[in-house]
């Protein structure tokens, strides 16, 4: 049985739908203290009343923390909340890593992955497979693509939501196993 210690680790996370408010409450409960942002306000009410902490932008939620995770719904999500208006990219901290776990076109992964280095910050995608029964059980299926030294800062995080993180690649590489995955 995994138990993984994240106490004193302050992380972000945007994007708390079926996957994400399960994921983000396995954070909690291993012990990091979370700063959390969604569109919708329902998930937020319920997970604050977790002892999350609540952001109203996702500027506000990188003003506060140097490890942000992304598990939002499509492409033009995780572009609007990293570059949008009151975007991560406005209060985005140097040495930050963001991790993108959704599933999100290659193409944006990598024009993402630039503009968050070009801001100081690192950037990740690790994308899952395992649904929200994974999500729940802390058991999804990780694939993870970037810069070696910024997966194995993630993988404290990884150990967490995941049962197991197969580093495939360069940045973008997460999304083409992710894809492949779908397909089989």
């Amino acid at each position: 049985d995994k138990n993984p210690s994240l106490s004193g680790k302050t992380i972000g996370f945007i994007g708390l739908g079926l996957m994400g408010k399960p994921m983000a409450r396995n954070l909690r409960n291993a012990g990091a203290t979370l700063v959390i942002q969604n569109r919708s306000p329902g998930p937020i009410e319920e997970l604050v009343a977790d002892g999350m902490i609540p952001a109203e932008t996702p500027a506000e939620v990188a003003d506060q923390v140097d490890t942000i995770i992304l598990m939002l719904t499509d492409t033009d999500a995780v572009n609007a909340v990293v570059t949008g208006p009151a975007g991560l990219l406005e209060k985005l901290k140097p040495e930050t890593l963001v991790i993108d776990m959704g599933t999100t076109l290659m193409s944006s992964t990598k024009n993402l992955a630039a503009k968050v280095s070009k801001h100081g910050g690192y950037y990740i995608d690790a994308p899952v497979s395992g649904g929200t029964l994974g999500a729940e059980s802390g058991t999804l299926a990780i694939m993870a693509g970037g810069d070696p030294a910024d997966i194995s800062r993630a993988q404290p995080l990884f150990d967490v939501i995941g049962a197991k993180t197969t580093h495939v690649g360069g940045v973008g590489a997460g999304q083409i196993a992710k894809a492949a995955n779908q397909i089989i």
